[in-house]
């Protein structure tokens, strides 16, 4: 179980990776851009290039024990 935990995170923390480059490279506004550097970031292209509006639904917990995971 810990093993899957922390491959998990390993796979977050490459996808908010390639997520943050392809961020930085909008805003250098360099001619190339890295959408498949990730799944994320190939869903979130028409998003991020500015040819779609995007809306973001979340999910909190407001128990007082799911503060770490909300």
């Amino acid at each position: 179980m810990v093993n899957m935990r922390a491959e998990e995170a390993k796979n977050i923390n490459g996808s908010l990776s390639a997520l943050g480059r392809v961020i930085q490279t909008l805003t250098q506004k360099s001619s190339f851009v890295p959408w498949r550097d990730s799944t994320l970031t190939m869903l979130l292209k028409d998003s991020l290039s500015g040819n779609m509006r995007t809306a973001l639904v979340v999910t909190v917990s407001g128990s007082p024990d799911m503060i770490s995971e909300s």
